[in-house]
């Protein structure tokens, strides 16, 4: 009988925060785990001292919440940009605010914030989640093998929120921008790639692409964020069920028209972007790799540990994602539709235990060694990364291209592509 090696990630978030007084984290409480205690189907935020509320629609006959904060900043002003905050698989709209840092900037930077939650009825997935393409929403749970693959339209959910927010506020419809973490970060590029008309740029952490673009695809700036010490999305080698991000980077570049690129590193020595210019439509596209950095990539600060990897970092790099998306706009109001009427969230048939839906079972799969890096001067005297292994690194030359042997397509999957991972996860490896 032949074996196959499956690796399945789930993801159990244990995080130790750093208390420096130089660092202000993301967290509104400065307690992490305060978001294990706020329900996926809270009527508003108010116990994270945020002033959201949540909205209820009944959509392809599944009751799909999410949560609108309007800051004070915004509500006198002609039209505002939208930012869409999705969570990760497994996880809640509710928690969001408590890492991701998309609340403090909303006030502001004067924009409205928008919280979806995955979906949460039971009877269509084993854990709360996006659709957004063989990730990550399955029928059964991780020790049931996790089942069929559950398609939801997703894309079509999110549009509608587009719809109904207009009606409560006057939303720019040419600056509406989609960020996310992990499985929510794999959705914010989902929608770029089937909802292009809609998203004028995408901002997000720690996430792939696993779809195609459509016929009438209109290039889209992207910008995913992500640590290279991540052992749940691989960041620079294929782990041959799913591309790396490096790979998901030279795919937007590809269909996005990019002709030139640039790799520099900052004068931290933190982080390195690398970014893809002259792009149809000026549509960059840009992977900001943070050293050491495990699949949190916010800023907790440094002592902050996921699962034995290092997972916070000091550089606030949702400030970086808002000033990548922020500095971009759609060329037309898309045609977002109506609105629909409110129901009362309790209509769930089933809500999913989130408590219940997870083990902590798990090998890590993942090493990173920077300890290798060098640094060297391009002859434009612009300073760049090479990693010693070239094999899994951007390496810049004098010709300013970008190359990698990471030749994975981002779409050519095995079949036993169906386990996944996301954001409360830990790595599990076994054979059949």
């Amino acid at each position: 009988m032949q074996d196959f090696l499956f690796t399945v990630i789930i993801f159990f978030f244990d995080l130790s925060v750093s208390k420096s007084a130089e660092i202000v984290p993301n967290t509104v409480t400065n307690e992490i785990a305060k978001f294990s205690t706020v329900s996926c189907n809270a009527p508003n935020l108010l116990e994270l001292g945020i002033p959201a509320e949540q909205r209820c629609i009944d959509h392809n006959n599944l009751t799909r919440c999410w949560y609108t904060f309007i800051p004070d900043s915004v509500k006198n002003k002609d039209s505002t940009p939208l930012v869409f905050d999705l969570h990760g698989y497994g996880s809640c709209a509710t928690w969001n605010p408590t890492y991701t840092g998309w609340e403090r900037l909303a006030e502001e930077k004067e924009f409205v914030l928008i919280l979806p939650q995955g979906n949460m009825d039971a009877n269509k997935t084993a854990a709360t989640c996006w659709s957004s393409g063989i990730c990550c929403c399955f029928s059964k749970p991780m020790d049931k093998g996790f089942g069929s693959i559950v398609n939801i339209d997703d894309v079509d959910f999110l549009k509608q929120i587009v719809a109904n927010t207009r009606k409560e506020v006057l939303v720019d419809l040419k600056r509406i921008y989609f960020a996310g973490h992990s499985n929510g970060c794999m959705m914010s590029q989902k929608m770029a790639a089937l909802a292009s008309d809609l998203v004028a740029a995408v901002c997000c952490h720690s996430g792939i692409s696993l779809t195609k673009v459509s016929n009438n695809y209109q290039p889209t700036p992207i910008q995913i964020i992500m640590g290279n010490a991540d052992n749940i999305v691989p960041y620079d080698t294929g782990n041959g069920f799913f591309p790396s991000a490096v790979g998901t980077a030279k795919y937007w570049k590809s269909v996005n028209g990019c002709k030139d690129n640039t790799t520099n590193v900052d004068r931290t020595n933190l982080y390195a972007t690398h970014e893809f210019l002259n792009c149809t439509n000026g549509s960059n596209v840009q992977l900001l790799e943070l050293f050491n950095v495990g699949h949190v990539p916010y800023l907790f600060g440094n002592n902050s540990q996921c699962f034995g990897l290092p997972c916070g970092t000091n550089v606030d790099t949702t400030s970086l994602a808002w000033n990548f998306c922020s500095s971009f706009q759609s060329t037309s109001e898309p045609n977002v539709g109506d609105a629909v009427p409110y129901i009362n969230p309790d209509t769930f048939i089933t809500n999913i235990d989130i408590s219940s839906s997870f083990t902590n079972n798990y090998t890590s799969t993942s090493t990173v060694n920077n300890n290798n890096s060098t640094f060297i001067k391009n002859s434009d005297n612009s300073t760049i990364i090479v990693n010693n292994d070239t094999s899994s690194s951007f390496v810049n030359n004098n010709t300013s291209s970008i190359e990698n042997t990471d030749t994975s397509s981002s779409f050519s999957f095995s079949p036993c592509s169906s386990v996944f991972y996301s954001f409360i996860a830990l790595c599990i490896s076994f054979s059949l």
